[in-house]
């Protein structure tokens, strides 16, 4: 689910990044394209934005087996999701199309430094045979220090953040409520200015930046 985060989504201004939206380590730019590799399974995906305003704008992800779009809000706070990257869960025999019925917080703070915390969480629910899911998960963010990290796009002074997303789901068939086993996931990711995220780990996969094309 998570990996789907993740991540985490103007024709007028190609090149260019609003004011509105600008942030020194999460350039939003519209006609940059990043691309990332993820170990050990070596797939290769592209990031891009669209539509970009000072209102908001369009995180594009693009994967081997299609694209994830999701909308942004440029608030006062920082930069936030709208809704949750991936939308389609489920087990072995079903899956379940979630939809985002309400969302917390910032995904990246305006003030974005060393020392920073803040959080973001998402309500999703979903029809399934026989019932309903409701899954909540919430994100705490620290922002612990500056690291040098090489990755194939080049060597870069980063911004590393520590984060812990909790999920907590719940399932309703005939009118009974019960809840689901939690599930918590630690993840890191290095952010440099001007550039944006250049690496993560995140259970076990880690996504490097090996190209940026302005």
């Amino acid at each position: 689910m998570l990996k789907g985060l993740a991540a985490v989504l103007g024709v007028a201004l190609l090149g260019m990044g609003w004011a509105g939206c600008e942030q020194a380590y999460f350039p939003v730019k519209e006609g940059w394209v990043w691309t990332y590799k993820s170990s050990p399974e070596g797939k290769t995906q592209t990031m891009r934005f669209s539509g970009v305003s000072p209102a908001g704008f369009t995180y594009v992800t693009q994967l081997s087996n299609g694209s994830v779009e999701t909308r942004w809000k440029c608030e006062a706070g920082g930069l936030a999701a709208l809704e949750f990257a991936s939308s389609n869960l489920g087990g072995q025999n079903q899956s379940v199309n979630f939809k985002t019925v309400g969302r917390k917080g910032v995904m990246l703070p305006n003030t974005l430094g060393v020392g920073s915390q803040w959080s973001y969480s998402f309500t999703l629910e979903g029809a399934m045979s026989g019932g309903t899911l409701t899954d909540h998960m919430e994100t705490l963010n620290k922002a612990v220090g500056l690291e040098t990290i090489t990755v194939p796009a080049g060597t870069f002074k980063a911004l590393k953040v520590e984060s812990t997303s909790t999920l907590k789901m719940g399932m309703n068939v005939g009118g009974k409520t019960r809840d689901l086993p939690s599930n918590t996931i630690q993840s890191t990711s290095w952010y440099a200015k001007g550039v944006g995220m250049v690496k993560s780990v995140t259970a076990g996969v880690t996504l490097e930046l090996v190209s940026l094309k302005k």
